[in-house]
């Protein structure tokens, strides 16, 4: 067993050794912390008529972002197409899947506007999604439930900035080490239970633009 951990740990390092790029360090925004909410429970709404159904609550997957745009100039317009995207490496791994499964999620916030105050995003995966990677039941801990989360801010297609927490930590870029997983798994709050919660908490998020227009 201790010769199968200290393997895993030193393909996980080997797999990060290599650093592209860095993002500009001169950019306005900056990502201040990247935290998972261990109490996201399925919310639950009431409605007065009509039929009622009733299932257990299930502990989703939240993964939330903190950050701030601050310019130099005080009159610099708001943001309106800022990209997030989140990698999130599962803790998952198996002998058929040694490095865990890359879950990767993309969002689109607007009307960023330029200041000190800190901004939030947030993405989730659902339980069912969470029980098909973890041998068909949800872990019970949220916080152990990945080994390295990154996520990195675009604007007009160019990375602005860039953070990690876990393994993945100070290694820029280092899922691009690791083959991804099913897309279409990490999704944003407008396509969950959450999307009518929490409204002035989180920026707002970008319609996707209907197809043909």
């Amino acid at each position: 067993m201790i010769r199968k951990i200290a393997a895993a740990v030193g393909l996980f390092a080997a797999l990060l050794s290599t650093a592209p790029a860095q993002v500009p360090a001169n950019s306005p925004l900056k990502i201040t912390d990247i935290s998972i909410d261990p109490r996201a429970f399925t919310p639950e709404f009431s409605i007065g008529v009509g039929p009622q159904k009733k299932a257990p609550s299930q502990l989703w997957l939240w993964v939330e972002v903190s950050f701030v745009y601050d310019p130099p100039a005080r009159n610099a317009p708001p943001l309106d197409d800022l990209k997030l995207t989140y990698y999130i490496l599962l803790n998952d791994a198996s002998p058929q899947n040694r490095t865990g499964t890359l879950l990767v999620g993309s969002v689109t916030h607007t009307g960023i506007l330029p200041g000190t105050d800190v901004r939030r995003s947030v993405m989730l995966v659902s339980p069912q999604v969470l029980k098909r990677f973890f041998g068909g039941k949800p872990p019970a801990n949220m916080q152990t439930a990945t080994q390295a989360i990154g996520v990195t801010a675009s604007f007009q297609g160019q990375i602005v900035a860039e953070s990690s927490v876990g393994k993945g930590k100070g290694q820029p870029q280092w899922w691009t080490r690791f083959q991804q997983g099913p897309s279409g798994l990490v999704l944003s709050k407008d396509q969950t239970p959450f999307a009518p919660l929490f409204y002035d908490y989180f920026e707002a998020i970008k319609p996707a633009t209907p197809a043909g227009n």
